[in-house]
């Protein structure tokens, strides 16, 4: 698997208000502070960190902050490339550089915590990053980037 390298540029932050995923073309909804309406394609989205009642997108070299927890967007992007993988963070899978039991390394260069509970869903994620030993094996480092 071969992924572009992602950089963040831009710091920037803004709050929405109003937000929606749309199936037919995988994209994110949301209507920024002064209520024009914006759209963010998902694949785009790098990782989602929580911030108590509110949560921080990061993508494209942005950030947006919005006003939903985790436990929503995360049954909101239930069918989509994004998958949770700590109580703070949801990932998109497609940026996934590097797995070690306690870590995944995105392309960017970002270090993303994983919580013991979520490792099951990393493994059904990624079954090749894990070595075949009973229900879920010892991990090995794997490095998805070539």
């Amino acid at each position: 698997m071969t992924i572009g390298i992602y950089t963040r540029d831009d710091n920037t932050a803004q709050t929405i208000k109003n937000n929606s995923i749309n199936s037919h073309n995988n994209s994110f909804r949301y209507s920024d502070y002064y209520g024009e309406k914006q759209e963010i394609s998902i694949c785009n989205i790098e990782y989602i960190k929580a911030h108590r009642r509110y949560s921080s997108l990061i993508f494209d070299g942005n950030e947006i902050t919005i006003s939903k927890n985790l436990g929503v967007l995360e049954h909101e992007f239930k069918n989509t490339t994004l998958i949770r993988v700590h109580r703070s963070y949801i990932i998109n899978s497609t940026f996934v550089a590097n797995i070690t039991e306690k870590k995944i390394t995105l392309s960017s260069g970002k270090k993303i915590p994983v919580g013991p509970k979520y490792l099951d869903n990393l493994y059904t994620k990624f079954p090749d990053a894990f070595l075949a030993c009973g229900k879920r094996g010892p991990y090995k480092k794997i490095h998805l980037l070539q």
